[in-house]
């Protein structure tokens, strides 16, 4: 006798009904054994409730969204021979008139499976109807005025609803307990045997020097120091709307938003803060470079008073604007930035580079001015040379002479 389970009420709730605001419940399927409805599947203790802020935004079928199909099974102990599911983009692909395209991880998951699948037609209410009820019966008669505290103590809860209410209590139309019924039909389940998840692979991308990724004509930035030398890789994972950059332990590193036009630069100021040395060490180092040591550390301190939140992004300039700087300029401004109560690394950077232009305009020399002739590029020295002249008087002396 062949048994049918329909399933697709496990994953839909936390896909398809994002209004159950923080949390969504598995495994409440209803099971149609021998022409019986089982309104409420047992729910094992491990990972029933599910955070839909983040797992919507995740691929389903990584170990844990695997982990997540294969937790009816456990909790029946058994696997019937035919899986109604929804059409939900996380199982299909397409479908071209009933030629449907699975997607990658459900079709692996799905060929080491021993059951049949059966997709429902889109919007048919016949056939989604009881997982529709069921979804609502978890919303109205569980969720439903219960005050969240954490996940653990929800888990205990639901664990106590489903063994007094849901599992315990008389179906309104079989009038048949779901608990003793199990009892009876699981004896037509087949056997079930876990899937094994393959580790999913991410591809390899070139970490550059400043710290920073080409992806699909984009630049996205690392944080500082996850450049190692030439040949620093990390791995890239994609989500519907997230880049996720991944260390060779496939640890996350750090993630953005992924940016639907080229050539942008998509940064973000945190990973240009060097966390690894104390504010008070980097203030130090800066007072070190500076010839009054003692001035430009209580320079630095009120400029931490003034602007608390951003002190190490304006240690972090200060210490590349003076490293290699002229000290004579260095001091010249920092004695500036004091007398008139400058407290910022920003005005200090544009005094230095200020002082810097008087003092090549200072050192420049006035040039010589050299006319060349514009036909052959040569010298206008004979153009330019005054003839010698004579007095007009000279000349007068010969006619007045008699």
């Amino acid at each position: 006798m062949s048994a049918q389970l329909c399933i697709s009420g496990c994953l839909k709730p936390f896909v398809m009904h994002p209004d159950i605001s923080a949390i969504k419940l598995v495994n409440f399927a209803p099971i149609k054994l021998n022409n019986h409805l089982l309104r409420k599947v047992k729910r094992p203790a491990s990972a029933p409730i599910i955070n839909s802020s983040t797992s919507t935004k995740l691929n389903v079928f990584n170990k844990t969204g695997i982990a997540f199909l294969f937790q009816p099974w456990s909790t029946i102990e058994g696997c019937p021979s035919e899986i109604v599911y929804d059409q939900d983009r996380l199982f299909i692909v397409s479908e071209n008139l009933g030629d449907i395209i699975l997607t990658a991880g459900f079709r692996t998951y799905v060929a080491q499976s021993s059951f049949i699948t059966h997709f429902c037609r889109t919007a048919d209410p016949e056939s989604m109807g009881k997982v529709e009820n069921v979804v609502k019966y978890v919303k109205q008669n569980f969720l439903c005025n219960r005050s969240f505290k954490d996940l653990e103590t929800l888990n205990n809860e639901a664990q106590a609803w489903l063994s007094r209410t849901a599992n315990a209590l008389e179906h309104g139309t079989t009038k048949k307990v779901p608990a003793h019924e199990y009892q009876i039909e699981k004896d037509f389940l087949g056997t079930w045997h876990p899937v094994i998840a393959e580790a999913e692979q991410y591809p390899c991308y070139m970490v550059h020097k400043d710290n920073k990724i080409s992806y699909k004509s984009n630049i996205y930035s690392l944080p500082i120091g996850t450049y190692k030398g030439k040949g620093t890789k990390v791995l890239l994972k994609v989500t519907l709307d997230q880049l996720i950059l991944l260390n060779e332990k496939q640890e996350e590193i750090c993630h953005h938003e992924i940016c639907k036009l080229k050539g942008q630069k998509i940064l973000s100021c945190d990973h240009g803060r060097d966390k690894h040395a104390a504010i008070g060490e980097m203030m130090q180092e800066f007072s070190e470079l500076m010839e009054n040591k003692l001035q430009a550390l209580n320079w630095v301190m009120q400029i931490k008073d003034h602007k608390p939140r951003y002190i190490r992004d304006q240690v972090q300039l200060l210490k590349a604007t003076v490293t290699g700087l002229d000290p004579i300029i260095a001091s010249q401004a920092l004695n500036y930035a004091c007398a008139h109560q400058i407290i910022s690394a920003t005005d200090f950077k544009a005094m230095v580079l200020a002082l810097q232009r008087e003092k090549i305009k200072d050192n420049q020399v006035n040039p010589k001015i050299i006319q060349l002739n514009p036909l052959n590029g040569t010298s206008r020295i004979i153009a330019d040379t005054t003839p010698v002249q004579s007095e007009l008087s000279t000349y007068d002396s010969y006619f007045t002479i008699k």
